[in-house]
């Protein structure tokens, strides 16, 4: 009786085991089925971006001999999701990336404000509007450099991009 005991919780555990990962692995699936395809969108200056959780359209963007500086209109409408989690830091998904899509790196992590000050994230969030001057390393190559803001849409992901020369 025993021994019938421990075959039924093995069997039982056993199952269990085998339905929750294959209800798991569908579950990621279906969540993460369109970040790894996120849709590409070439915008121009001053358009205006409307997403789910944020509207932004680009002021400015200007090269110098080692940087390239994108000055952004921004406000956050709803929760911020980027960098994959919840996260209010916008820069974690920005990017400049040359025709060989080389990545260009942010030069620091701080985002200045129109008086060149540090960006207030507090009042970001709270959703106001505000001006960002975000500053990347130009890639070593020089031709055709893009700058890309990869912004969660919904269910989906994306990729905004546009030309800096």
């Amino acid at each position: 009786m025993r021994q019938y005991n421990k075959a039924f919780k093995f069997t039982l555990l056993s199952t269990f085991s085998v339905i929750a990962f294959v209800f798991l692995t569908l579950q990621y699936q279906k969540v993460n089925a369109d970040y790894d395809n996120p849709q590409e969108v070439t915008i121009s200056k001053n358009q205006l971006i409307k997403a789910k959780n944020v509207e932004f359209k680009v002021l400015n963007t200007s090269i110098r001999e080692k940087n390239i500086d994108v000055t952004l209109w921004i406000k956050q409408t709803g929760p911020g999701y980027y960098g994959m989690h919840k996260s209010y830091f916008f820069i974690e998904n920005m990017w400049i990336a040359d025709q060989h899509h080389t990545y260009s790196n942010h030069s620091n992590m701080v985002v200045k404000d129109q008086n060149d000050q540090a960006l207030n994230m507090n009042k970001f969030k709270m959703g106001q509007s505000t001006i960002a001057n975000v500053h990347f390393d130009k890639p070593k190559e020089n031709g055709n450099d893009k700058f890309y803001f990869l912004v969660p849409n919904k269910k989906h992901m994306t990729k905004y991009n546009l030309s800096v020369n």
